[in-house]
């Protein structure tokens, strides 16, 4: 994913990795944030469903938005898992930086379907499930510290990260 591994500090990397973050957030909030306000301001009026309709739409919605979550999280801690083995700094940053990538997308995907179940029922299990997203997106949210600890830095990888000085090296897989 990432294909420019041209971040030439900690601190250029963390931008890049907090732009992306800010953005998969983004994305379901808008709609979201519009849905409910016009759901409250009953601008938005909810389609003619029977309570049984209603009642499946949540079950599927938030079990998959659940089940994707748990994925997430669960594919997310495998991954990170293999990163901390590698050598290199750069190399070690680029892997995480498509771990977390990836978890985001996840996430995001997740909180879209909680968007979409409530466009569809206007239930408050989506507003709950959506917040829940929220809090779970904020718990891997990209710093200086997360990245250090996440990636067990020794403590001259987490000085170049932390000082700003220049990454050198490239990744070992000629992939990326």
């Amino acid at each position: 994913m990432l294909e420019n591994s041209n971040f030439k500090t900690g601190v250029d990397y963390y931008h890049r990795l907090n732009f992306v973050f800010n953005l998969m957030i983004a994305v379901p909030l808008l709609p979201f944030s519009l849905l409910y306000l016009g759901s409250v301001k009953g601008i938005v009026h909810t389609f003619v469903l029977t309570p049984k309709v209603n009642l499946i739409i949540d079950f599927i919605t938030t079990s998959l938005a659940v089940a994707l979550s748990y994925y997430a999280i669960r594919e997310y801690r495998y991954q990170r898992a293999g990163i901390v083995p590698l050598t290199g700094l750069r190399n070690k940053m680029i892997h995480f930086h498509n771990c977390l990538i990836r978890m985001y997308l996840i996430l995001m995907g997740s909180s879209c379907i909680s968007v979409f179940g409530y466009l569809l029922t206007y239930s408050k299990i989506h507003i709950i499930a959506f917040v829940a997203l929220l809090v779970l997106f904020s718990l891997k949210r990209p710093s200086l510290k997360m990245i250090v600890e996440e990636l067990r830095l020794e403590k001259e990888e987490s000085e170049i990260l932390r000082h700003r000085k220049p990454i050198n090296g490239t990744s070992k897989n000629p992939n990326i």
